[in-house]
């Protein structure tokens, strides 16, 4: 677990001296050994997607607003035209949580014999139709 994550939920560490829970706040690098996790128990954070590699976003930081509604309003300025400079960056850095490899595997049920056309473009010429 090479990779840099960064919390997306704030986790509890420690009870400090006036009995007060501790917390990793949104956004901070974490790792397994800053909450003394084995991998095992750092990769289910992971799997939960309370830790991320993809940065938490600054503007949410200190705000109340959710991830979620946060990047609908980036989509939706985007269909309107009306995003900063900034908001084009923030927009265009996201991960969405899609799998990109997921592109180059054939659907469940589809044989494996069907040809992988993933990032070709539509420059390709028909087949013929075939006359009865």
């Amino acid at each position: 677990m090479a990779s840099t994550y960064y919390a997306w939920s704030p986790i509890a560490t420690d009870v400090d001296e006036k009995s007060r829970m501790q917390y990793i706040k949104l956004g901070d690098k974490v790792s397994a050994g800053d909450l003394d996790l084995s991998d095992d128990e750092f990769q289910e954070l992971i799997d939960a997607r309370v830790v991320r590699e993809q940065p938490y976003p600054e503007e949410l930081v200190n705000s109340p607003q959710p991830p979620s509604d946060y990047f609908k309003e980036l989509l939706a300025g985007a269909a309107e035209g009306t995003l900063t400079e900034d908001q084009t960056k923030a927009l265009a850095a996201l991960s969405l949580g899609f799998d990109d490899s997921s592109s180059s595997k054939v659907a469940p049920g589809v044989s494996e014999g069907v040809e992988d056309v993933s990032g070709t473009t539509g420059s390709a010429k028909p087949a013929a139709a075939k006359a009865t």
